[in-house]
């Protein structure tokens, strides 16, 4: 019993490291003008495109986060948003910002990775939280897309103002 409250305290405080770092500019790394960025690290964001079921689903990733893509009603359960980095990335780390809506969040959040866009395999599912939901891998993932999906809604329709990825 004692070992599961102090991992669970080591989970909250990574977490909130994560979150806390969100602000100020740790999780994208931020490209000036003709810079080349590392092999392997994630791609700006002017690079990327996203697909999916959500409502105005390019306002996931406009770099605004007064702006969101929503969940239809009719989409709830399973809605997704796939997000195609532009080229193979490696991070063990994305978080969901939920903008305007901060109790737009699903229960449940899978992360899903593939290297076609086709064959997607489930890295990581878990809570979705209030205002911004971190999602910690375990372990560094190699992917170009990555297809975030809200396998249990919450009580409101599914908001996602931006994706960051560390």
């Amino acid at each position: 019993m004692e070992l599961e409250v102090k991992l669970s305290v080591l989970r909250s405080t990574l977490l909130w490291a994560c979150l806390l770092a969100l602000p100020f500019g740790c999780v994208q790394t931020v490209y000036s003008p003709g810079q080349t960025p590392l092999p392997g690290s994630v791609s700006p964001p002017s690079q990327w495109s996203a697909t999916g079921d959500l409502r105005s689903i390019a306002k996931a990733i406009d770099g605004n986060v007064g702006t969101a893509a929503t969940a239809s009603s009719s989409t709830r359960n399973g809605a997704s948003i796939t997000i195609d980095l532009g080229k193979t990335c490696i991070f063990n780390f994305v978080a969901i910002e939920h903008g305007p809506n901060p109790l737009g969040y699903a229960r449940q959040v899978a992360v899903l990775t593939s290297s076609d866009g086709t064959t997607f395999t489930r890295r990581y599912y878990g809570p979705g939280k209030r205002k911004v939901t971190g999602l910690l891998l375990t372990k560094p993932v190699m992917a170009r897309y990555v297809k975030l999906q809200a396998d249990v809604p919450g009580a409101r329709p599914w908001s996602v103002a931006e994706v960051y990825f560390q």
